[in-house]
């Protein structure tokens, strides 16, 4: 799955097999485990603000404009 990507951001998928640790979604604050495949975006001009969503997550925040 392509995750969805809103104007102005830059946006990644992150393989299961790739995702080494545990990252906390900054949408709903719950853990996204080691090995579980999830998505990392951040703003265009800010890649330190470089973050890393559930997918679910990311698709309801792009889907209510909360971007």
């Amino acid at each position: 799955m392509i995750p969805e990507v809103p104007d102005g951001w830059e946006v990644n998928r992150m393989p299961a097999y790739r995702a080494l640790k545990q990252y906390v979604c900054p949408s709903c604050g719950n853990a996204i485990a080691a090995r579980v495949g999830h998505v990392v975006a951040w703003p265009q001009d800010r890649p330190d603000e470089r973050r890393h969503w559930h997918d679910h997550c990311w698709r309801i925040a792009v889907r209510s404009g909360r971007l």
